[in-house]
């Protein structure tokens, strides 16, 4: 099972609720991972600069306030026997929380879904957004709403047989799926978008019957490829827990609308980049599923992922059996 053992955790210490926080300890607690918190003191402007009196003495009033409100988070935390530290960091957001995973060696970021200052009308904000794109490490956007009782966390796999990277893709996310649903007492489900192979094409070539057989066989070969990556955890496609969902569009369209229709609470899945863009994108369907969905979302890298932000290949959770 995937273990994370040094957990970056974003905060916003003008807020007094921190769900980000309460989501990584969870996580963090019974593994007895290292915690690091951080808030993000954004650089003065140029013309702020010149306008501030003493604005270099004016900053460092705010650092050491968020400081102070971080280490305050931290005692009763440390006061339970956990490893935790607290910085503050400098700089545009999501290239200094980057910047730091890459220093520091983390293998997890932990963020809520957007800012108290977002200007994005998405779900995600911006900061989230470009987090997912851009850290070298695996990335949890938190709900606002995040509580710590039982409720669902859903594998989204791609589980194609032809395809290693996909395939080493979908067992580390089973893997990461499998141990926080044990860590946190979530259920476990697991959803597979597959599409019929051009199903326009095939209608204008096939009878109405033939199409039918076609699609029948596709759907065993589909799910006998599902029960072979699943056998492991003790599951099937026949559990009630696994979806395999026929897409008409786009896969990431279908893991949206199973998220949605199973009201889950976090989607577990992998960012396979696509074009061969490296760390430019994060694929079709997780850019799709970052566009719909409004749940907490955990994203992990392929390890040929390498940063934009940082030049960093991404960083990979240990494992024990």
């Amino acid at each position: 099972m995937k273990r994370f053992q040094n957990i970056l955790v974003a905060l916003d210490t003008r807020s007094s609720s921190h769900p980000a926080l309460d989501w990584a300890l969870s996580v963090a607690v019974p593994s007895q991972s290292r915690l690091t918190l951080v808030d993000v003191l954004p650089e003065l402007s140029w013309v702020a600069r010149n306008v501030v009196p003493n604005s270099e003495a004016h900053q460092q009033l705010m650092i050491d306030d968020k400081k102070q409100k971080l280490e305050e988070l931290a005692a009763p935390i440390r006061a339970r026997g956990q490893e935790v530290t607290t910085r503050v960091l400098r700089g545009k957001t999501s290239r200094a929380l980057c910047d730091e995973v890459f220093h520091a060696d983390h293998d997890l970021l932990v963020r809520v879904t957007r800012g108290i200052d977002s200007r994005s009308s998405a779900f995600y904000g911006t900061t989230g957004s470009r987090l997912l794109r851009s850290s070298p490490c695996a990335v949890a956007l938190i709900h606002p709403n995040y509580a710590a009782s039982s409720g669902r966390i859903l594998a989204a796999i791609d589980p194609a047989r032809n395809n290693p990277a996909h395939q080493k893709m979908t067992r580390e996310v089973l893997d990461l799926t499998k141990s926080l649903a044990d860590l946190q007492n979530k259920e476990m489900h697991v959803v597979h978008a597959w599409v019929l192979f051009t199903p326009t094409l095939l209608k204008s070539t096939f009878s109405h019957n033939d199409l039918a057989t076609f699609r029948k066989s596709s759907e065993a070969d589909v799910a006998k490829e599902v029960d072979e990556v699943l056998e492991p955890y003790g599951l099937s496609h026949r559990d009630p827990r696994v979806h395999l969902v026929e897409g008409r569009v786009e896969a990431g369209d279908s893991v949206a609308k199973c998220a949605d229709a199973e009201n889950v609470e976090m989607i577990v899945m992998g960012t396979m980049a696509r074009s061969g863009l490296a760390g430019a994108l994060i694929g079709n369907t997780a850019e799709r599923v970052l566009e719909l969905t409004n749940c907490s979302l955990l994203t992990i890298k392929p390890d040929a992922f390498i940063s934009p932000a940082t030049g960093a290949h991404t960083a990979t959770p240990s494992s024990a059996g």
